[in-house]
C-alpha cells in the first residue's frame, strides 16, 4: 500500500502536469512484458553463465619504460601497464593455474617473483639466496637460479638445481629428497600430479606425485629409458629407447603398465594420434599404424626432400618437404588414407611454420619470404615475411599473432584472420614489444540468488506500475 501511494504520487505529479515526459499509456504493456523478460533472462543468466571467461589478459615483455619488462593489456581495449616497474630487466617465467599471477625472474638475481595481472599486488616468492623471513621456512645461500614449473592445487611448482620444490601460501616445502636427480619436470592437463623424469639410479624413469610431494610412484619400468613426448586429452605419451630402437607409449598415471602404441624399429619421428592411427616418419615415407589392429600404411613417400612437419584440418592431412640443396619447400595434402595425393604449393621459401587454425579450418604456411593460407581448394597469400614470427593464437583462436624480428625499430605486436584480412597493430610503443602468452581474466562471480531477487523486485514493481497505470484510464 505504501508503495502504490508513493507511485499514486509520482503519477500525479509528474503523468498528468506533464505527459510528454511520462506517457503512460505506451507503458501498459510494453514495461511489464520487458520486466517478464529482464527476470527469466536474469535467471538463465544468473544459472547459465558459470563457465570461465573467453577474454584473456595479454601478457607482453617490452623494453618501453627504457629496461625490460612485463606489460598486459586488455584485446582491443586497455592499453599497456607494466606488471614489473623498478624491477629492472626482468625475464618471464609463466602464468599461474587461475590465469592471476605472472612469474618472473630478475636479471642478476637469483630468486623467483610474481606480480598480479590486475596490478593489484607483487611479491618474492623464492628465497633460495636471501635469509629468507622467519615465516618463510627453506634453504638459502645456495648457488644457482630457480625455475618456475607451473602451478596446480596452490603450489606453485618449481626445480632448483636437480630437485623439485613447491611453495603454497608463503609455505617453502621440497618435493624430492635431497638425493634426487631430476629432468622434465611437468604438470598433467588436469593439474592433479606432477611428472618428471628420474635419473637418480643411473636410469630414465618417469615418476608422477601428487602436487604436494606425497604418493610418489614410478609409472613406467625401469628396463628401458622412458622419456616424455607429448600430453593429450587421454594421458601421457612417451618414448622408450633401446638397444631394438624407440618405442612409443601410452602411459597411465595410476602407475599400472604403460600401453604399447608404436613398435616398428627404427623410426625418425613421430607426428600424433588421430581417429585411432599413429602418424609417423619412417625411411622417407610417411606412414600410420591403427592402435588397436596394428595395420601399417604408407600414406605418401617423399621424393625429394626431407619430410619437415604435418598437420590436420578439415579432412586433410598437410605435410611440407624441404630440400636442403636446392633450396626448396613444398607444401602436398592428402587424405588420411592416402589418397588424393596433391602438390599445393612450390616456393624458394625456407619453412617456418606449418599450423592449422583453432576450428580447423585453415591451414597455414609460413616462410621466410612468403606466406599462405588453405582453405579446402582455395588460396590466400599472407603479407608476413621473415620480419615476423608466429606467436600463437588470440584468445577466441580467430586472429593470429605475430611478434616482430627486427631490432632497430619501433616493433609492434601484429594480429591477422587466417585469410590474410584485418590485419592490425595491437601494441603501440616506441621501441619493441613480444607477445608471450595469454591469461583468463577473473570475472566478478555471479550470485544466482541475489540477481533472481532483483529480476523480482523490477518485475512487482513493474506489475503495480501496471495496474495503477489501468486504474488511471
Amino acid at each position: 500500500m505504501v508503495n502504490a501511494v508513493i507511485i499514486d504520487h509520482i503519477f500525479t505529479q509528474f503523468g498528468e502536469s506533464n505527459p510528454s515526459i511520462f506517457p503512460l499509456r505506451p507503458l501498459r504493456y510494453a514495461l511489464p512484458i520487458a520486466s517478464i523478460l529482464f527476470f527469466l533472462s536474469t535467471g538463465l543468466l544468473a544459472y547459465g553463465r558459470q563457465e570461465d571467461s573467453t577474454a584473456a589478459w595479454h601478457i607482453f615483455r617490452s623494453d618501453e619504460s627504457g629496461s625490460w619488462n612485463l606489460y598486459r593489456s586488455v584485446p582491443g581495449g586497455e592499453a599497456f601497464r607494466n606488471l614489473t616497474p623498478d624491477d629492472g630487466d626482468v625475464s618471464f617465467q609463466g602464468v599461474s593455474e587461475d590465469g592471476q599471477w605472472v612469474v618472473y625472474h630478475k636479471q642478476g638475481g637469483s630468486d623467483l617473483y610474481r606480480a598480479q595481472l590486475n596490478g593489484s599486488a607483487r611479491d618474492q616468492l623464492t628465497y633460495l639466496m636471501d635469509d629468507p623471513p622467519a615465516d618463510i621456512r627453506q634453504s638459502a645461500n645456495l648457488e644457482g637460479v630457480p625455475l618456475f614449473v607451473g602451478t596446480a592445487d596452490g603450489w606453485y611448482i618449481g626445480q632448483f638445481r636437480t630437485r623439485i620444490f613447491g611453495i603454497k601460501e608463503d609455505q617453502f616445502k621440497w618435493l624430492t629428497p635431497p638425493n634426487a636427480d631430476v629432468e622434465g619436470i611437468d604438470i598433467a592437463p588436469d593439474g592433479k600430479f606432477v611428472v618428471y623424469q628420474d635419473y637418480t639410479q643411473n636410469i630414465v624413469q618417469l615418476y608422477r606425485m601428487n602436487p604436494d610431494g606425497t604418493d610418489a610412484i614410478g609409472i613406467a619400468p625401469t628396463t628401458e629409458r622412458f622419456q616424455f613426448a607429448a600430453w593429450a586429452e587421454d594421458g601421457l605419451y612417451a618414448y622408450a629407447t633401446s638397444d631394438a630402437g624407440r618405442r612409443l607409449y601410452h602411459v597411465n598415471l595410476d602407475g599400472s603398465e604403460p600401453e604399447l602404441l608404436l613398435d616398428v624399429g627404427v623410426w625418425d619421428r613421430w607426428f600424433g594420434v588421430r581417429g585411432g592411427w599413429i602418424y609417423f616418419a619412417k625411411e622417407n615415407h610417411l606412414r600410420r599404424q591403427n592402435i588397436e589392429s596394428g595395420e601399417e600404411q604408407t600414406i605418401a613417400t617423399i621424393e625429394e626432400g626431407e619430410l619437415y612437419t604435418i598437420t590436420a584440418a578439415r579432412d586433410w592431412l598437410y605435410y611440407t618437404t624441404f630440400n636442403q640443396t636446392l633450396h626448396e619447400s613444398s607444401l602436398f595434402r592428402v587424405r588420411p588414407d592416402g589418397s588424393e595425393l596433391s602438390e599445393v604449393l612450390h616456393t624458394q621459401s625456407t619453412i617456418d611454420n606449418l599450423l592449422t587454425s583453432p576450428d580447423r579450418e585453415y591451414t597455414i604456411f609460413l616462410g621466410s619470404t612468403e606466406s599462405y593460407a588453405f582453405r579446402g581448394s582455395d588460396r590466400w597469400k599472407l603479407a608476413v615475411d621473415s620480419s615476423y614470427n608466429f606467436a600463437g593464437w588470440t584468445p577466441d583462436g580467430t586472429e593470429m599473432i605475430f611478434n616482430p624480428t627486427q631490432v632497430a625499430c619501433p616493433c609492434n605486436v601484429m594480429t591477422m584472420k587466417p585469410d590474410g584480412s584485418d590485419k592490425k597493430y595491437i601494441t603501440d610503443v616506441s621501441t619493441q614489444a613480444y607477445f608471450i602468452t595469454k591469461a583468463p581474466i577473473e570475472d566478478e562471480p555471479w550470485m544466482p540468488l541475489l540477481h533472481l531477487l532483483l529480476g523480482a523486485v523490477i518485475l512487482v514493481g513493474a506489475v503495480i506500475w501496471w495496474r495503477l497505470a489501468l486504474k488511471r484510464g
